[in-house]
């Protein structure tokens, strides 16, 4: 009985500012306060940015990064959705919102919207209300106005409130003010420029004039206009000056050059034995070993040679 009451204290009390909406990310922030009792009042979170004498820190008296937030004197702290408590999780999306007051949680959580048969559906979510299980690179937000096939929505495979927007192939949606994503997050400091987990072994370059479905367009999977060049099969897409290898010699990443020897061979075409060696050149030709071995490596015929001319 007394465990009941507590949960009746928190929810009138304790949680007037979780307010139910479109979307939350409850699951993001761990919790790991160790209170005797939960307090009624105010939020609380875990949070490992804490140090000793700062605000709401310390809060279950025994956990530096257990700390106070979201209301009374710890009200310039912003909780996270997680600081809300339910005895079991919501299937409605909810949100921490600093502004409801005791006053309109006395109201019900009817009071906000005048719609009776969808709890929340005026309150719009922040950007946070998406759930990725990674963070992705392109922009996206909470669009209240999204239906299921519209572009870029359901982005996270979670809500069809979440949209990508800005960048390929959303390209035609403009952003908010307020988004989501690497990118917005300041995982590029230009949009114009191509953006990879792992730097490819193929070069690329920008180009404007790309559309999707040109070859090596959309290298990057996020923009159109990132273009791979030069490397098979982009080898007919030229690349701009400065950009991949010296057009007169063999290249390979560092780190893979092959154990095979090679050559530049300027009698070297399609179809021909060991051309195209680095995928990048035609005329860069594997010799001498292996499936190569009928392929005459420059230097054993300058040896046999010397070797003649001497004898």
């Amino acid at each position: 009985m007394q465990s009941s009451k507590v949960v009746a204290v928190l929810a009138v009390f304790g949680l007037q500012q979780c307010v139910f909406g479109e979307g939350n990310d409850s699951n993001t922030t761990s919790m790991a306060c160790d209170f005797d009792l939960p307090p009624p009042f105010p939020g609380y979170f875990w949070d490992e940015t804490c140090t000793d004498g700062a605000l709401g820190c310390l809060a279950d008296g025994k956990n530096t990064f257990c700390r106070f937030c979201g209301a009374g004197n710890y009200s310039e702290i912003p909780c996270p959705p997680s600081s809300c408590q339910f005895p079991n999780e919501p299937l409605v999306p909810y949100y921490w919102d600093m502004d409801v007051d005791l006053v309109t949680w006395a109201a019900g959580p009817m009071a906000s919207t005048s719609n009776a048969g969808s709890v929340g559906s005026e309150i719009p979510c922040p950007p946070s209300s998406c759930q990725f299980p990674n963070e992705p690179l392109v922009p996206y937000y909470w669009d209240m106005d999204c239906t299921l096939g519209d572009l870029g929505c359901w982005a996270d495979g979670i809500h069809i409130q979440c949209r990508f927007c800005g960048e390929a192939p959303s390209t035609s949606l403009s952003c908010p003010a307020v988004v989501g994503g690497s990118i917005a997050a300041g995982g590029s400091s230009n949009l114009n420029e191509c953006t990879f987990p792992n730097e490819p072994h193929t070069p690329y370059f920008w180009d404007p004039s790309c559309t999707n479905g040109q070859l090596g367009c959309f290298a990057d999977g996020i923009h159109e206009e990132c273009r791979f060049c030069a490397h098979r099969p982009f080898e007919t897409v030229a690349c701009p000056e400065g950009v991949g290898p010296d057009a007169s010699q063999c290249f390979f990443t560092e780190g893979f050059e092959p154990k095979i020897e090679y050559f530049w061979d300027e009698s070297c075409e399609m179809g021909k034995l060991g051309c195209w060696a680095d995928g990048i050149h035609a005329k860069c030709r594997f010799c001498g070993s292996g499936a190569y071995h009928e392929v005459e490596c420059p230097t054993v015929a300058a040896e046999a040679a010397a070797s003649y001319v001497s004898a």
